[in-house]
Parts: structure tokens; C-alpha cells; sequence
């Protein structure tokens, strides 16, 4: 068989409930109206529907944070929800969808061919999910059994945070063998899904059929007037594209057109315009479309419109760094960010200095290389190349050596494109009152 695709697209990451299984992701929407019900309060479907894609205890989380929902605890029960009612929700949650989640392991139409198709290609196929991996013991194999069956399979409890964040798309990437991750593609049903794949430097696709974002039965699909169907539909395209999906589909019998168009790159002109420039954008790390566009204007260091927005660069510096900006300035100076890095711990770390340097890739390790080259004492904490920051390790690694006096880590690996914790770890340095380098 003549291949296709499958030169550039070397694997596709599927979401399950409302993508590939269970037909309007409707096996934890019951469960989620039915534990606010119990206490109740009687929570809409697009309440229940909105972070459908998100590990679920996050879900529930997400749900009593909405304002609606969240004023009516407050008048039930004198307070609005805490973190022990969110638990306590949970805790009724799971048993509760146990019960019934085999009941919607059902592939969806369209779902078993495409995936066989795929495969001939020469495609991998990888998963994510908002369930977690004692919920995929029950969903896994008995969607194997009636055909479907992905290669690899991650789920929220096995990476540091689930959606939007795109660790579990790592992790596909790293069990799958395939890089760079524009050349995979990420297939779901919901906002979060969009923005995972979008957020992992994927192409990231959305289907509208099925989704939880139409929250429609098979059978209301198939009967619903054509018009209000299609107007429906409209407005849940809409919503993915907002979200930033490359494309949205109806149904999965239309993904392989879209490979083939990713293949031949139809599509460029969509995400960058035309122009006789070239783009020296940082190394596979993409950049968003209005980045792109602003990169093909002609700047002159003359203009008033450059002048302003550098002055008012130097003065924001400044204002974060110090209330008194009246007496300070900055001054920025050209270089790569190797050259920003070297200034920075060169500068400000002294002799009797400390630096723990957080590394999981090429550019935090160059940050060791700079402290061996400067002859500067750090501390060492390195991960492998896209794997998640773990913050006990850091944590621990404070603790042990209290003569730490300063913290540095990359805050997006460019190699890899994968986004590190810095807010995590800035609430560290604040704790233990270290100077904090990103």
C-alpha cells in the first residue's frame, strides 16, 4: 500500500471519553449533576459539561468555583465550598462513575477504521485522558475488546498536572519514540484537549460529533432538524477554533484528509504570512501566529514607536525589581539568551554564593556549565530531558543545603518546548527566602 502520510506526521494522541469512546461523553456527566444533587443543588449541563477534559477532581474543583454554583452552597451551608468539600464530592464520585463506566466504552463511529488506516501508514497511536488510571483499568480493555486500542496510554496521576498542561503529550512523545512534536498531532473533543496539544507544540484537532462540547446522544444527532444541527455545530467550531485548534472536524472519518493536508502544507499561509523574510525563530520551539507577524515588521532604533516601547521595557524592569524607580535604570543588551544567563548568574552571585540550578534540558544544563566556567559553587539538580520538575526533590534539596542562595531554572526549554513550574518554585524561593533566576 502507497502511503499517504506519514512522512512528517509520525503519530497522532487521542483523547478517550467523547473522542474515541462513549458517544457525548456522557459516562461522568451524570455522576457530576448527581453529587451536587445529593447536597441539593442542581447544576445545568453546560455547568457540568464546562472543564470536561480535566483530571476530575480538578473537574469538581473547576465546578465550585463557578459563581453560580458557589453562591448557592454559600446560602445552603454558610460558607462557600473549601478543599475538604471538594474532596468529599470526589470521594462520592468515583465509586459512583465505577459503577457504571463500562457501560461506555463503545468506539465511536468512524473511530476503529480511521485508527486502522493510520496505523498502515506507519502512524503511532498515543492517548491522554481525564480519568485516572484506576478508571482506564475499566475503560481500556474493554474498548480493546470491541476494537479499539491505542499504543500508549498516560493519565493525569502519572504526570506532575493534567490538562491543559501538555506533560501527558510528553510522555506519548517519550514512550512513542517520536520528536520533534510537530510532527504529532493531538485529536479531542474539548477546550482543554485543544489547548493540550496546542500548549505540547502539537497540531492539535478537534472533533465536533460526539464531543462533549455538543453534549449530544448519537441518536439526537442523527434526528435533530439539519438547520438547528448545523447551528449547533457552528457554535461549537467556533468555540475550538478560539481555543486555538488547527482544525475542527465533524467526525473522524475526516482526520486523514487533514494529515494529508498538514503533509503538503496546504496550510501554511494560514499560520504564517507570506514574506520574503526569514524567521530566526529560538530552535524547535514554534512561535505563536501574532509573534510571527509582528517579527515581519521593519523596525528602525530611530523611530518613535520603537523608542517607546523600549523605554518602556526598561522602565517595567526596573519597577520589578525595585519600588525606587526613580533612582535606578536598566539597559538592555543584545545577545542570545545564553548571553543573558551568564550575565545574570555572573553578576549577581558572589563568591560566597550558592546556585541550585533546576536543569531538564539543554539550556539548564548550560547553566551548570556556566557556573563551572565562572567557578561559581551550585548545587545540582538535574531531570531527564522532558520530564516533569518534581518539587519535593527541589524541596528537599533546600532543605539539605541551607548555604543555597540562589535558585535558577529555564522557565520553556526551547529544545524541547516543555514549560517548567516557575510559579511552583518561586513559592519555594519565597519559603526558604532564596534569590530566585528564571
Amino acid at each position: 500500500m502507497k502511503k499517504i502520510y506519514g512522512e512528517k506526521i509520525k503519530a497522532v494522541v487521542f483523547d478517550w471519553a467523547g473522542t474515541t469512546v462513549d458517544y457525548g461523553c456522557f459516562a461522568p456527566l451524570n455522576v457530576f449533576i448527581e453529587i451536587f444533587k445529593r447536597r441539593g443543588i442542581d447544576v445545568t449541563m453546560e455547568e457540568a459539561r464546562k472543564p470536561m477534559g480535566k483530571l476530575k477532581i480538578d473537574h469538581i474543583r473547576e465546578m465550585c468555583e463557578m459563581d453560580r454554583i458557589k453562591n448557592i452552597w454559600s446560602d445552603k451551608f454558610g460558607k462557600v465550598p473549601t478543599e475538604d468539600d471538594v474532596n468529599e464530592l470526589y470521594a462520592e464520585f468515583e465509586p459512583m462513575l465505577f459503577e457504571t463506566l463500562e457501560e461506555y466504552t463503545t468506539p465511536i463511529p468512524h473511530v476503529v477504521e480511521t485508527i486502522e488506516k493510520l496505523r498502515k501508514n506507519g502512524l503511532k497511536i498515543g492517548s491522554t485522558t481525564g480519568y485516572t488510571r484506576e478508571m482506564m483499568n475499566i475503560v481500556e480493555p474493554n474498548a480493546a475488546k470491541k476494537g479499539y486500542s491505542p499504543d500508549f496510554l498516560v493519565t493525569p496521576s502519572e504526570v506532575s498536572q493534567g490538562r491543559p498542561y501538555p506533560w501527558m503529550c510528553y510522555k506519548n512523545a517519550e514512550a512513542l519514540g517520536v520528536s520533534p512534536m510537530s510532527s504529532m498531532v493531538k485529536v479531542g473533543d474539548t477546550i482543554s484537549d485543544v489547548k493540550e496539544g496546542v500548549n505540547a507544540g502539537m497540531w492539535s484537532v478537534a472533533v465536533i460529533k460526539g464531543s462533549s462540547e455538543l453534549g449530544l446522544t448519537q441518536e439526537e444527532v442523527e434526528n435533530m432538524d439539519k438547520e438547528e444541527l448545523k447551528a449547533k455545530m457552528s457554535i461549537v467550531s467556533k468555540k475550538f477554533k478560539e481555543a486555538g485548534a488547527h482544525f475542527v472536524i465533524e467526525t473522524m472519518a475526516e482526520l486523514e484528509d487533514i494529515l494529508i493536508k498538514i503533509e503538503n502544507e496546504t496550510i501554511k499561509s494560514d499560520f504564517v504570512p507570506e514574506n520574503d523574510y526569514i524567521l530566526l525563530t529560538p530552535g524547535p520551539l514554534s512561535t505563536t501566529k501574532s509573534v510571527r507577524a509582528s517579527m515581519l515588521k521593519d523596525w528602525c532604533t530611530w523611530d518613535v514607536e520603537y523608542n517607546n516601547l523600549v523605554q518602556d521595557v526598561r522602565r517595567r524592569l526596573v519597577s520589578l525589581a525595585t519600588q525606587n524607580t526613580d533612582k535606578y535604570t536598566s539597559v538592555l543588551m543584545q545577545g542570545s539568551g545564553t548571553f543573558s544567563v551568564e550575565a545574570i548568574i555572573g553578576s549577581t552571585i558572589s563568591k560566597d554564593g550558592k546556585l541550585l540550578v533546576i536543569a531538564n534540558g539543554a539550556y539548564g544544563k548550560r547553566m551548570k556549565d556556566i557556573c563551572n566556567y565562572l567557578n561559581i559553587q551550585f548545587v545540582d539538580c538535574t531531570f531527564k530531558d522532558i520530564e516533569a520538575v518534581d518539587l519535593n526533590v527541589v524541596e528537599n534539596l533546600l532543605k539539605e543545603n541551607k548555604d543555597i542562595t540562589h535558585i535558577s531554572m529555564v522557565h520553556c526549554e526551547t529544545t524541547t518546548g516543555r514549560l517548567n513550574p516557575i510559579q511552583e518554585v518561586g513559592k519555594l524561593a519565597k519559603e526558604y527566602n532564596k534569590i530566585y533566576i528564571v
